[in-house]
């Protein structure tokens, strides 16, 4: 016992210390991924803000420059039109460019062709050749307009400039100043995303890239030799990455990592963390609860067992050695055992019990005469050769006092005496048989075994029976005409087919009587009775244990045969059936007589169909084209 109680333990605190390793670490990694998820979320606010303002100081720079290059063509526009010699000369206009600190100044016609400017090589140049100088086409219809281009490639030499064209205050001119944008380019090129990225700051085991939102290039990254490659060549793929943050496990490089990805303006920004850095812990963590475990383990052992030593397992054998003294017929033993108030409470049961079993013959006795069933209960007890019963199984058995004396003084007889008294019913279940003397009745027998004890009980089940015959009698048959009626035809020939062999043949005929109608009308429904009990009375002459003979509802009736040896004896059959045709009269009152008229058709099994349906309508097709053919003769 110690050993099972061991064993159990040590089974139980195993599968404990495996559940709680496995629910600790499952609600571990449950808490990484919402903490991983958590900071990708703060981090992902504070990129964003960090791109937001450096947004915003690149698009102050630019906004001042933007300005600084109105108010110099402005200025050169209003000295242009108080001394129109500046343009004349171009000494005088690269003067007036130094002046206003800017790197080209260029004088338009109303056509918008340069005439005029500090750079020679740029006359003849026009609004109307595209590119990048047709961006101030449009001022050409609005002497109001002042535009200011976003720094570009000129067209001339593709040197990166920002050019501001105004018109002069009389409009005769349309001057345009040029500076190179250093101080913007600057401002962009220390403020690009690769820039940013590779300030941020990041643990060892995350990095972060900002991918370009249509060709997946990673434009920065917290690891500097990914930067410029295509996301897809390290193995950072990932759909349907939305503004709102997605989480998921992509494998870079061969490793696996979790990430965390959203979209910001036109860039996707991702996070990865290692899983192998995420989860370093988890087996520290394990360690320690088994650790724990065996801690408590060795001390609940210890303590378990000294206390099963000294109250229990004692106690148990002595109740369990009293309780075999009773298994093997001692029934006067008593059970006094006090170490525990349990045990002792055991005790009392235990006796209280004993006492019970010896009054539950008679006390069964009494509850079923009471009740009036007929059931007899026999436990036999090979162990100590016991046997008790009911008193009611003498007369379910018909038992005299001799018979009976001699099985209770010999229970061995018992067995032996019931297969002397009940024969096997073959039309019932396994369990039910007749008593062989005096009236017949139907006894149900069950027999199982309980322990040591084996168990019979005898029914007395001939009044169920004969109830059960009555019901299936009323069931299966035609009140009016005593033949089966349509529900036990179907039940019977599903039984039958259900039994063909491979070799069976059978036929079934139908039989539609002619004029029951006619009669009705003529003479009365209960002439109608009498002509259907007449061809009822024919059929039942063809009645057999291979036939099932049936009216099937109103003037239709059916025969179906199985086991037949040949088409010959089907046409014998039908032979005899149709020969009884107008020889048999009904007397239908009123002292008259009418013939008995009726159309048959047959189907052969397997031959025209292999089902009772199809049997049914292949005959039944035959039955009316037979009907037609005698109309047809008749009306001849």
């Amino acid at each position: 016992m110690k050993k099972r109680i061991a064993r159990g333990l040590l089974i139980l605190f195993t599968f404990g210390m495996i559940f709680t390793i496995i629910l600790n670490v499952f609600f571990k990694i449950i808490n990484i991924k919402s903490e991983f998820k958590q900071n990708a979320v703060e981090n992902f606010w504070q990129i964003e803000n960090i791109i937001k303002n450096n947004d915003d100081k690149l698009n102050v720079i630019k906004d001042e420059f933007e300005d600084k290059c109105i108010v110099m063509a402005r200025t050169a526009a209003y000295m242009v039109e108080n001394h129109p010699e500046i343009m004349e000369d171009i000494e005088e206009s690269k003067y007036v460019a130094s002046l206003l600190q800017v790197d080209e100044l260029h004088f338009f016609n109303k056509d918008g062709q340069i005439f005029a400017g500090t750079n020679p090589e740029y006359y003849g140049y026009s609004f109307s050749m595209g590119g990048q100088i047709g961006y101030f086409l449009p001022m050409l219809e609005n002497y109001s307009m002042e535009l200011c281009q976003d720094i570009t490639a000129n067209t001339a030499v593709g040197k990166l400039m920002q050019y501001v064209a105004v018109w002069s205050g009389n409009h005769d001119v349309i001057v345009q100043v040029g500076l190179e944008p250093d101080r913007v380019l600057e401002a962009v090129e220390g403020n690009s995303i690769s820039d940013i990225f590779s300030m941020l700051s990041a643990d060892t085991a995350s990095v972060f890239y900002a991918l370009d939102i249509e060709d997946n290039q990673i434009l920065g990254s917290t690891n500097a030799k990914h930067a410029g490659h295509n996301a897809g060549d390290i193995g950072l793929v990932l759909e349907n990455v939305s503004e709102n943050p997605s989480f998921g496990t992509v494998r870079i490089e061969g490793k696996d990592y979790y990430y965390a990805a959203c979209i910001s303006e036109n860039l996707k920004i991702v996070k990865v963390c290692s899983k192998n850095q995420l989860l370093k812990n988890i087996p520290e963590n394990i360690l320690f609860i088994c650790l724990c475990f065996m801690f408590l383990f060795s001390i609940l052992f210890i303590g378990i067992f000294r206390f099963l030593d000294k109250r229990i397992i004692k106690s148990i054998l002595n109740v369990n050695d009293n309780l075999k003294r009773i298994e093997q017929g001692k029934w006067d033993t008593v059970l006094c055992e006090k170490s525990l108030p349990e045990f002792e409470q055991l005790s009392i049961y235990i006796n209280s019990m004993v006492e019970s079993l010896l009054d539950f013959p008679q006390i069964m006795s009494k509850a079923l005469e009471m009740s009036q069933m007929p059931i007899a209960i026999c436990e036999y007890v090979q162990a100590n050769n016991r046997f008790t019963t009911t008193n009611r199984v003498r007369s379910i058995l018909s038992l005299n006092d001799e018979e009976y004396n001699e099985i209770m003084d010999n229970p061995q007889s018992f067995d032996t005496k019931l297969q002397e008294l009940l024969v096997r019913e073959p039309d019932y279940e396994d369990n039910i048989f007749f008593l062989n003397r005096g009236e017949k009745r139907f006894i149900k027998v069950e027999t199982f075994y309980f322990k040591l004890s084996k168990i019979t009980i005898l029914i007395d089940v001939t009044k169920d029976i004969a109830e059960k015959q009555h019901i299936e009698i009323e069931r299966d048959t035609d009140m009016l005409t005593g033949l089966y009626n349509r529900r036990a035809f179907y039940r019977l020939s599903d039984k039958a087919f259900g039994e063909f062999k491979y070799d069976t043949r059978g036929a079934l005929v139908v039989i539609d009587l002619d004029n029951l109608k006619r009669v009705n009308d003529d003479y009365g429904h209960l002439a109608g009775d009498k002509y259907l009990l007449a061809m009822a009375d024919m059929l039942h002459l063809f009645e057999a244990p291979d036939r099932i003979v049936s009216r099937m509802g109103g003037d239709e009736f059916i025969i179906f045969i199985y086991n037949i040896s040949g088409n010959s004896e089907i046409e014998d059959l039908m032979d005899t059936i149709r020969s009884q045709r107008g020889h048999i009269m009904v007397d239908v009152g009123q002292d008259k007589q009418v013939k008995l008229e009726f159309s048959a058709g047959y189907a052969l099994y397997p031959e025209d169909a292999n089902n009772c349906l199809q049997l049914i309508t292949v005959a039944d097709e035959r039955m009316y084209h037979e009907k037609l053919q005698r109309k047809r003769n008749m009306n001849r």
